[in-house]
């Protein structure tokens, strides 16, 4: 899978090679395609606990602390600086 090549470079040289980039182009309908499945099977246990709220405040809980973590990780992985941009 090129996603395993892509994470294997970049680390490295800081910059994907041309030869990568070109396999990404042309097998980007492919690899769009596993990222929708791997986030629709990532989402399944969100939307269990959605079901699982008895009433709209809990569904607002719920929100806030998923908005929480969503901040959280978005700050470990992206920095402060990354976070602001995903949230504008």
């Amino acid at each position: 899978m090129y996603v395993k090549e892509l994470i294997l470079y970049y680390p490295l040289t800081r910059k994907p090679p041309s030869l990568l980039r070109v396999k990404l182009n042309i097998n980007k309908e492919i690899l769009m395609d596993e990222v929708r499945k791997r986030m629709s099977e990532l989402f399944k246990p969100i939307d269990q606990q959605i079901m699982m709220c008895d009433d709209p405040d809990e569904i607002l809980m719920l929100a806030c602390i998923m908005l929480q973590s969503a901040k959280d990780i978005f700050d470990s992985r992206l920095g402060t600086e990354g976070r602001k941009k995903m949230f504008n």
